[in-house]
């Protein structure tokens, strides 16, 4: 099972960027989202494609690079886009709760994971040693989620992080093309680690 619209984007990343080398560079380069800025540090040669949808009511905007063989991808969306009841708090502190209230329900932030995920296809079989923890992302609470599934024999290892700030939910997924996935968990760190959200919305 795999959540479709992650696997959408990862494979359009693999598509975009099937040219480049496999092999990572050493250094990473940081990169800006937009419309909604963040920075992230990827590794220098692995090429980047970025792209918006409309899911609902809501923009999701993505960030997708990578390798013939590994890829990154950091889905944001501003949840507070396209609300139309009339707020009876300030803009500032609607997304302050709508933060706090994320954040610290278990429930809510697995239950948007699979939201902006996709639901899990019967068709391509089982997710497997699959990890679920909550930890913390940019200094955030998060939700975690890592598991494999196999495709033409060879295994393929991802790992999903869940957050919101300000309102805006960040979706960072990590995936590799490997046997044994611990030889690549110190770049999926550096990755992860580097990840800034953007400041309040004005």
């Amino acid at each position: 099972m795999r959540l479709s619209f992650a696997a959408a984007l990862v494979s359009a990343a693999l598509v975009v960027v099937s040219s480049a080398s496999a092999q990572s560079a050493p250094s990473l380069v940081t990169s800006v989202g937009s419309p909604l800025p963040y920075r992230i540090d990827l590794p220098e040669g692995w090429e980047i494609h970025r792209g918006s949808q409309d899911a609902a009511e809501h923009a999701v905007h993505f960030l997708a690079a990578g390798t013939e063989d590994r890829a990154a991808v950091l889905i944001t969306v501003d949840m507070m886009q396209g609300w139309k009841e009339p707020l009876s708090v300030p803009d500032a502190q609607a997304r302050r709760i709508l933060t706090d209230m994320s954040i610290n329900s278990d429930s809510l932030l697995y239950g948007m994971m699979h939201m902006f995920g996709g639901t899990v296809a019967k068709n391509e079989g089982p997710v497997l040693d699959v990890v679920k923890e909550i930890r913390t992302l940019a200094g955030q609470r998060s939700a975690y989620m890592r598991g494999r599934t196999v495709k033409g024999g060879r295994s393929e290892w991802f790992e999903i992080h869940i957050t919101v700030q300000h309102g805006i939910m960040y979706m960072l997924i990590l995936t590799v093309q490997a046997e044994d996935v611990r030889s690549h968990e110190p770049l999926f760190a550096r990755i992860r680690d580097s990840l800034v959200f953007a400041p309040a919305p004005r």
